[in-house]
Parts: structure tokens; C-alpha cells; sequence
């Protein structure tokens, strides 16, 4: 069997309709986990660092990936935290 033009392009519109459905599924589904969370706000005090903050409100003992979600949630370029900023963090 042999494929036309034509139908070369329609099959390649349709694998690549279903790999976009698939994306946005799975984007959808880590948003949803991301919502499913409940957050605190935390006024940064002196002396603090992303690492000792992530120790007192980590859940999982990963301190690394505490820190990483904070970053992700508070969009922060870099570990740099300032007095007084309000930092979310999940505490669920």
C-alpha cells in the first residue's frame, strides 16, 4: 500500500493532533496537582536561606526538591531571598 501526498500530510496532522492532545492532558494533570496543594505565605527573616526554610516546611525529607518547589512556585531566577519577601510554600 502506498500512500499519496495527500494522504502523507493528513496522517502526519493527525499524529501530530494526538501528540498535542497528549501534552496538554499531561499539562493539565500537573497543573491540577500543582492546585491540589495548599500553600502558606512566609515572610522571609534574617538569616534565612531557601535551604533552611525547606528544611522546617519540607514533607518528603528531600530537601533538594523542597527548595526546587519553592523556586518553581515563588518563579525565582536563583536562591537569592531578601527580608520581608513573601515566599508561598506548600505545606500539603
Amino acid at each position: 500500500m502506498r500512500l499519496t501526498k495527500k494522504g502523507k500530510r493528513c496522517l502526519l496532522f493527525v499524529l501530530v493532533a494526538i501528540l498535542t492532545t497528549i501534552v496538554a492532558a499531561l499539562s493539565i494533570i500537573a497543573s491540577a496537582n500543582d492546585e491540589a496543594k495548599e500553600y502558606i505565605t512566609y515572610i522571609v527573616q534574617p538569616n534565612d536561606t531557601l535551604w533552611s526554610i525547606a528544611e522546617e516546611y519540607g514533607t518528603d525529607g528531600d530537601v533538594r526538591k523542597t527548595v526546587y518547589e519553592i523556586k518553581k512556585v515563588n518563579q525565582l531566577q536563583s536562591s537569592d531571598i531578601t527580608v520581608g519577601e513573601e515566599l508561598l510554600i506548600a505545606v500539603s
